[in-house]
C-alpha cells in the first residue's frame, strides 16, 4: 500500500510533467522555422544594437532590459535564424506552465479544509497547466517573438515568484525556506526586466497569500506584512524607476494621452488623440473578449478593427459594462459568502492582471490577445473547476463516468482538440503572407492589414494585384504614409517610375520622416540615371536612420556610376560594416570586388570572408582565394583556392588561379599537376607554358624552363607574354 503511494506521487510529481512538456513539444515543433512576424522585424531584424550590445550595457537600462538580453543572446546563437528565437519562447512557456502546475498543485493539497479543491489538487492542476500550455489563444504570445521574449518571460518571472512564495511558506528547514525567501525577491527583481505587466506581482502575491496561504484568516495574513511590504517596495520602486514619477503622476492623473499608430486608428476620426477615459471605457466590450476567447477560440486574430467607444450612451459600452459589472457583483457575492472562495480567487486573479492594460491609462493598442498571457492562468482555473465539477456531478448519476477508461477517454480528447486548434492556429505565423492574410479576413476595417497584405503580394511579385489594396489603405485612413511607399515599389516594379515617384513624393508630403522612402527614392532616381540626385536621397535616408544599410548600398551604386569608386567604396563598406546590411550578400560582393580594383586587399579579405558566412559557396571560396593572392598571403591563398577547387573541379579558372598559388607558394609539384590540366585548354590559357616553366624552375631544371619559353616565344603573337619570357630567360640564364 505504502508503496502504491509512492508510486502514484512519483507519477503527480515527476512523470505528470513530463507529459505536459512532450505534449507542449509536439504541438509546438512545428512551428519551430516560422518566419520572424510584425513587430519582430523593428525589435530583432532592424535591431542594429544587437549585434554588438552586452549584459553590462543592458543591464538595469529600462524595464525591458532582460527581454533585450534574450534577443541579443539569441542572435549570437542563431544570427537572423527563427528556429533559435522560437526555440527560446517554447522553453519560456513549458516552464512557465510546469510551475503553473506545481503552484495549483501544491496550494491546492494543502488547503486546511477538506473541500472539492483540495481533493482534486492534482487533477486541477493538471488540467489548468495543460490548458495553459496547449490553448491556441497561447499562440499569441508564444509564437510571437518579441512578444514571447516579454510577454511570455514576464509571466515565467511572476509565476516563478508566486511558486516560491508558496514553498517558503510550507518550507520546514530553515536553510531551505532562507533559500526559497531569496529566490522569491530575485525573480521578482528580474520580472522587473521583462515587460510592465509584472507590476501586479506584490498583488498576486497578497493575492496568493490570502487565498492559498493564510486561507481567508486575517491574523495569519499580518504575520507577512513584511514580506508584502518588501515585495511592493522592490517591485513598485523598480518601476517608479524605471518609468519615473512624472510619467506615474500623468497616468494617476489622467493626463496621460496616446498617439494613434498610423494605419491603426483606433479613434472615429483620425488625427484626434487616445485618451484616457475614452480608451477606459472601450476596455469593458475588450475584457469581455479577453474571457471569451477561451471558451471559443475559433475567431482569434492577431489584429481587431475595434475602435474606441465615443460616449457612454453607446451600446458598445453600455452592453460589456454591465456583462463586467455583473461578473465583479459575482466576486463579491461568492467571497462574502465565502471569504476564501477560489473562485473569486480565479477570478480576481484575471481582473488584476488585466488592470493595468484595461484602465485609464491610454495606448495605441486597444485589444491584443497576448495581454492575456497571465491574467488566463485565473480564468482558466474558474473553466477547469467547474468542468470538472460538472463532470463529477454527472459521473454520480451516470456509473460509467467513474471509470478510469471515461476519465482518460475525455482527457485525451480534450488534449487532442486543443493540439489541433493550436496547431492549426499557428499556421498563420507560418508565413508574413498567412499572416496578413487572415488579417484582412479578419479585420478588414484595419488600413493597416490591407498595407501590410498588399506587401506580401509585392513579395511574391503580384504587383497589379497589391496595387489596389495600397490604394483601399490610403483611402480608409489619409495621413497613412507607408501605402504610398508601397505603392511606388509596385508601380516600380511594373516600368511606372514616373508614377512611382509622384507615390514617393505624396508620402513625404504626410511625413517627411521616412528613411524608407528616401532610400526607395534613390532607387527609382538610379534607374532613371539621375545619379547625382539618388546620392542626395540616400544620405537623407542615412540622416534620419544611421544604420540604414540599404541606403548606403544605393548610394555607393549611385557614386559608382558617377565613377567616384573611393566615395562608393566607403558606403559598401559602411552598409557592410557599420549598418544593418550585414547579413546582405550583395553589399559584400561589390565591398570585396571594389576593394581589389583600389587595392585595399585586406578589407577585400574582410568583405568576402564575410560573404562566405553568408553564402558558402565555390565562387565566394574562389573571391577569397584571390583576396589572400593580391595581398600576397599564398599560403591561405593556396587554401581556399584548394577548397574552391574541390567544391567545383570542372572549373579551370579556379585550377588557373591556385596554380599560380601554388607556384609563388613553392609548390611546383602541385603546380604541375594542373598544368596538365590547363594544357588542355591552351586557348583558355595561352600563358599556361609560363606557368609550366615557371614550375621547373623551383623544381631546379633551368635548361628545360629555358626551353619550354623558347618554344612558346615561337608560338605565340602577344607582346605581353614574350616579354614575359624574355624576363624569365634572363633570370633563369643568370643574366
Amino acid at each position: 500500500m505504502l508503496q502504491q503511494k509512492r508510486l502514484n506521487s512519483l507519477f503527480w510529481y515527476i512523470a505528470t510533467p513530463i507529459i505536459l512538456v512532450g505534449l507542449t513539444i509536439l504541438t509546438y515543433i512545428p512551428s519551430l522555422h516560422y518566419a520572424f512576424q510584425f513587430d519582430d522585424e523593428p525589435n530583432i531584424l532592424k535591431a542594429y544594437e544587437i549585434r554588438f550590445l552586452t549584459l553590462n550595457d543592458i543591464f538595469l537600462s529600462n524595464s525591458r532590459w532582460i527581454s533585450k538580453w534574450i534577443s541579443v543572446w539569441s542572435y549570437h546563437f542563431g544570427k537572423f535564424e527563427p528556429f533559435f528565437y522560437r526555440c527560446a519562447n517554447v522553453s519560456f512557456h513549458i516552464i512557465t506552465g510546469l510551475i503553473i502546475y506545481y503552484f495549483f498543485f501544491i496550494g491546492l493539497k494543502n488547503l486546511k479544509e477538506n473541500s472539492f479543491f483540495s481533493e482534486n489538487a492534482r487533477t486541477l492542476a493538471l488540467l489548468v497547466s495543460g490548458v495553459f500550455l496547449l490553448h491556441p489563444a497561447q499562440t499569441q504570445t508564444v509564437s510571437y517573438i518579441v512578444q514571447g521574449q516579454m510577454e511570455g518571460l514576464a509571466g515565467l518571472f511572476v509565476m516563478a515568484t508566486l511558486l516560491c512564495f508558496l514553498l517558503f511558506n510550507q518550507a520546514k528547514e530553515n536553510i531551505i525556506s532562507y533559500v526559497l525567501f531569496f529566490l522569491m525577491y530575485i525573480c521578482a527583481f528580474l520580472s522587473c526586466g521583462t515587460k510592465e505587466i509584472a507590476i501586479i506581482t506584490p498583488l498576486l502575491v497578497l493575492l496568493t497569500d490570502w487565498f492559498l496561504v493564510a486561507q481567508g484568516s486575517w491574523e495569519s495574513l499580518k504575520k507577512r506584512w513584511w514580506i508584502h511590504a518588501a515585495m511592493f517596495t522592490l517591485v513598485w520602486g523598480m518601476y517608479v524607476w524605471f518609468l519615473g514619477k512624472k510619467y506615474l503622476s500623468q497616468a494617476l492623473f489622467m493626463q496621460l494621452e496616446s498617439e494613434n499608430i498610423p494605419g491603426n486608428c483606433l479613434t472615429q476620426e483620425v488625427g484626434q488623440k487616445i485618451l484616457p477615459m475614452t480608451y477606459f471605457m472601450s476596455q469593458f466590450k475588450v475584457i469581455l473578449h479577453y474571457l471569451a476567447i477561451f471558451i471559443w477560440p475559433f475567431n482569434i486574430c492577431m489584429e481587431y478593427d475595434w475602435k474606441l467607444e465615443p460616449s457612454i450612451d453607446s451600446l458598445g459600452f453600455l452592453i460589456p459594462f454591465l456583462g463586467v459589472l455583473t461578473i465583479v457583483a459575482l466576486i463579491g457575492y461568492l467571497i462574502r459568502g465565502n471569504k476564501k472562495s477560489l473562485i473569486s480567487f480565479g477570478l480576481i486573479w484575471f481582473f488584476i492582471c488585466i488592470s493595468p492594460r484595461s484602465s485609464i491609462i491610454p495606448g495605441w493598442e486597444l485589444i491584443v490577445d497576448y495581454k492575456t498571457y497571465l491574467a488566463c492562468v485565473g480564468w482558466i482555473f474558474v473553466l477547469v473547476s467547474g468542468l470538472l465539477y460538472l463532470y463529477q456531478a454527472q459521473a454520480r448519476s451516470f456509473i460509467f463516468l467513474k471509470t478510469t477508461s471515461a476519465r482518460t477517454i475525455l482527457l485525451v480528447l480534450l488534449t487532442a482538440l486543443l493540439m489541433f486548434l493550436t496547431i492549426n492556429r499557428n499556421k498563420v505565423w507560418e508565413s508574413s503572407y498567412n499572416f496578413w492574410e487572415d488579417i484582412v479576413l479578419q479585420a478588414p476595417g484595419k488600413a493597416r492589414s490591407h498595407n501590410n497584405f498588399g506587401c506580401q503580394l509585392l513579395s511574391k511579385d503580384k504587383f497589379r494585384e497589391a496595387i489596389p489594396y495600397f490604394k483601399r489603405a490610403i483611402r480608409m485612413e489619409q495621413g497613412y504614409f507607408d501605402p504610398y511607399n508601397n505603392l511606388s515599389y509596385a508601380y516600380g516594379a511594373l516600368g511606372r517610375i514616373d508614377q512611382a515617384i509622384w507615390a514617393l513624393k505624396q508620402g513625404i508630403q504626410i511625413n517627411p520622416y521616412q528613411p524608407k522612402v528616401y532610400n526607395n527614392l534613390a532607387t527609382f532616381l538610379i534607374m532613371k540615371n539621375e545619379y547625382y540626385l539618388a546620392t542626395k536621397a540616400a544620405a537623407q535616408a542615412i540622416e534620419l536612420y544611421p544604420y540604414y544599410g540599404k541606403a548606403y548600398f544605393n548610394k555607393g551604386r549611385a557614386h559608382l556610376a558617377l565613377d567616384e569608386p573611393e566615395e562608393a567604396w566607403q558606403c559598401f563598406k559602411q552598409c557592410c560594416t557599420q549598418a544593418d546590411f550585414d547579413n546582405v550578400s550583395q553589399g559584400y560582393a561589390l565591398y570585396g570586388d571594389l576593394s581589389i580594383k583600389l587595392h585595399k586587399y585586406e578589407d577585400a579579405i574582410l568583405a568576402f570572408s564575410k560573404l562566405l558566412e553568408v553564402e558558402p559557396h565555390a565562387s565566394v571560396l574562389f573571391q577569397l582565394g584571390n583576396a589572400y593572392f593580391h595581398n600576397k598571403n599564398f599560403p591561405e591563398a593556396v587554401r581556399y583556392y584548394s577548397m574552391a577547387y574541390n567544391a567545383a573541379p570542372d572549373n579551370t579558372n579556379v585550377a588557373h588561379n591556385l596554380c599560380e598559388a601554388f607556384l609563388e607558394n613553392s609548390q611546383p609539384t602541385q603546380a604541375l599537376e594542373l598544368v596538365k590540366l590547363l594544357e588542355q585548354h591552351s586557348s583558355q590559357y595561352p600563358d599556361t607554358p609560363i606557368q609550366k616553366a615557371h614550375a621547373h624552375h623551383l623544381l631546379g631544371n633551368n635548361p628545360l624552363a629555358i626551353k619550354i619559353l623558347r618554344d612558346f616565344m615561337q608560338n605565340t603573337t602577344s607582346g605581353d607574354y614574350i616579354g614575359q619570357a624574355m624576363h624569365m630567360i634572363k633570370q633563369f640564364e643568370g643574366k
